[in-house]
């Protein structure tokens, strides 16, 4: 009996020790979404629960052997993340994605190989395999059918455009499929075909007819062997009967732009119509037309009504030519004024502050005279008019001929005799005054007398300059 439970109790330590060794990690797969179409993402989480006694991290492995393009069914398998910690006796999860590959055959099941993937320890080197299985689905829609949402408008006596795309969502060829387009408006049948994943555009063009403005519904109904296989649906608006068919001429020359703008009523309801343009400020300035427009910032709106079977002409000319032609006024005259002053003789005065020695200023004058005309000058006659509260000290150039001196102001004269064209002649001397006076002294202006070409006598005086005290 002791025998037979010392033998009982080896067996349960036996078993418990096996289930411990067992048990040392393992991982629980939570399917999120297990039924994709060809092409798509499958996702998983994978829970790692750790029953080691100690901590560890666990590595998701992915052998690209037994992916594609080893296995066409298997696109791809992707961890996130590839490693995770997980402490003793705790759990954590990873998520994984296994992509189909597009051109699998649907409503089969599809499943990663057994070494495709696999969870190892990184401290003990123990890995555990695990397999995916997916369900390749059919496409909700076997026929996908992309139309615009909104048409736009059209108006009666004319042509509405339907243009749509159809994709086979298949990796079959699906023959005899049956389009119908219709709305309250017209109705259309067409047999058509589609190559495995064929992609295919269709347009039609129907004529709107006698219907009243505003909106219809159209839809777009592919059917395979008389089952609904896709459909689209769009919105397209009828307008009233006023319609305006509209030509622009546009007319440029130098420095003008004319635009002609002519809309004609060809409906039977009074069309209020209205045109826009954009000007900037400077434009606005030299622009008219035949219309008031109405002004928001920089555009003009000019709005006009168009009786049935009428037409409306809208001018609107932009000339620049008055300011160019002020412009050019400007630049002649300016060249005028600059010959002018450019092609005479000319006389003017500078000073020259030397030094302040005490009570005294000590300055230079200079008279710089040149002759700018086409012709010499001759009998050039220089006077210079200098206050008695100045005292000349020394010429540094030509000395004057005549000095006198008055109640007020002494009198230098210097004659200079000729001037070729384009010859200039400095005179100058140095003065001073004492430092009695307060404020500015303008000294008077030097005259110039000669001969032009014409024998004709002339006198021009030069500017004044003031010795700063």
């Amino acid at each position: 009996m002791k025998l037979f439970k010392c033998m009982l109790i080896l067996l349960l330590l036996f078993f418990c020790f096996a289930s411990a060794r067992g048990a040392e990690f393992y991982i629980v797969e939570t399917p999120i979404i297990d039924n994709v179409k060809p092409g798509d993402f499958a996702k998983f989480n994978l829970t790692i629960v750790n029953n080691q006694s100690f901590s560890d991290t666990f590595i998701a492995e992915i052998n690209p052997l037994y992916i594609f393009p080893f296995d066409e069914n298997i696109a791809d398998i992707r961890a996130t993340p590839k490693e995770i910690y997980v402490g003793a006796g705790k759990t954590a999860t990873i998520g994984v994605e296994v992509k189909l590959g597009r051109k699998v055959e649907t409503k089969k099941f599809y499943s990663t190989h057994r070494q495709a993937f696999s969870i190892k320890s990184k401290r003990t080197g123990e890995a555990i395999n695990h397999q995916f299985t997916i369900r390749a689905l059919s496409p909700d829609e076997i026929i996908s059918i992309n139309i615009k949402k909104d048409l736009g408008k059209v108006s009666p006596g004319e042509n509405l455009m339907v243009e749509f795309a159809l994709l086979n969502n298949l990796n079959t060829h699906i023959s005899n499929i049956e389009l119908l387009i219709d709305s309250e408006l017209f109705k259309e049948k067409k047999v058509i075909h589609l190559f495995p994943f064929q992609e295919r555009k269709e347009s039609f063009s129907f004529p709107i007819k006698d219907a009243k403005p505003g909106e219809y519904q159209l839809s777009v109904r592919a059917f395979v062997d008389g089952e609904l296989s896709g459909k689209a649906t769009s919105k397209f608006y009828v307008t009233s009967q006023a319609r305006i068919v509209e030509s622009i001429e546009i007319k440029q020359s130098f420095f003008k732009k004319e635009l002609v703008l002519k809309r004609t009523n060809i409906g039977n309801q009074i069309a209020q119509s209205e045109y826009k343009m954009n000007f900037s400020f400077f434009e606005k300035m030299f622009t008219k037309s035949n219309v008031e427009p109405k002004v928001k910032d920089n555009e003009l709106t000019y709005v006009f009504v168009i009786n049935p079977g009428e037409t409306f002409i809208l001018h609107v000319k932009t000339d620049f030519r008055p300011i160019l032609y002020i412009i050019m006024l400007a630049i002649i005259a300016t060249i005028t004024f600059y010959f002018i002053i450019t092609h005479k003789v000319r006389i003017s005065k500078e000073l020259i502050k030397i030094r302040k020695t005490g009570d005294k200023i000590e300055f230079k004058i200079l008279l710089f005279i040149k002759n700018n005309t086409r012709s010499s000058i001759k009998n050039i006659q220089l006077t210079e008019f200098v206050p008695n509260y100045v005292k000349v000290v020394s010429f540094e150039t030509l000395k004057p001929i005549q000095t006198e001196k008055g109640k007020n102001l002494t009198r230098m004269i210097w004659n200079i005799g000729e001037l070729v064209k384009g010859e200039e002649r400095i005179i100058s001397y140095k003065g001073e005054i004492e430092t009695k006076f307060i404020g500015r002294l303008s000294l008077p202006q030097a005259t110039l007398k000669y001969k032009n070409i014409r024998n004709k006598v002339c006198h021009i005086k030069s500017n004044r300059v003031v010795i700063p005290v």
